[in-house]
């Protein structure tokens, strides 16, 4: 009786740890995407791009209307430590291997004007420069 006990004890703890780490990163991530507005910044009065690069700004602008579009939900994930944002994409094409499409903002400088360096990953590509921009907001941001 004691072994069938311990059997049992021994056979539902290995279970719940299996379970627990299954899948860590999913469990992860799904409770820490939350859905994305454009508005989310607030609104700026005026920008200035401070640097770009040619040839991630055109990329960029071409996948943009196709894979970056807002009706498609998507979420981000913000990193207060380095003031990161990381917004997710859902891809709908069935001809494309990769579930989701990335764009990353980083954000440096105060809350008035803030200057933000924008990243896109398509794909399993890596991360792609597009520009960097500077920006008077209206109200100053909470991020």
């Amino acid at each position: 009786m004691k072994f069938l006990n311990k059997a049992v004890t021994f056979l539902f703890l290995t279970i719940s740890c299996g379970l627990f780490f299954l899948d860590p990163d999913d469990a992860q991530a799904k409770s820490n995407w939350h859905p994305y507005n454009d508005l989310l910044f607030g609104y700026a009065k005026r920008q200035k791009i401070l640097k770009y690069s040619s040839t991630g700004w055109g990329d960029f602008d071409g996948y943009q209307h196709m894979l970056f579009s807002s009706k498609r939900h998507p979420q981000y994930k913000y990193t207060r430590k380095n003031r990161t944002f990381l917004i997710r994409y859902n891809t709908v094409s069935p001809y494309l291997k990769a579930k989701y499409n990335y764009r990353k903002i980083k954000i440096s400088h105060g809350t008035k004007t803030p200057i933000f360096s924008y990243w896109f990953k398509h794909q399993n590509e890596g991360w792609t420069y597009i520009n960097t921009i500077e920006f008077w907001m209206v109200k100053p941001i909470r991020f």
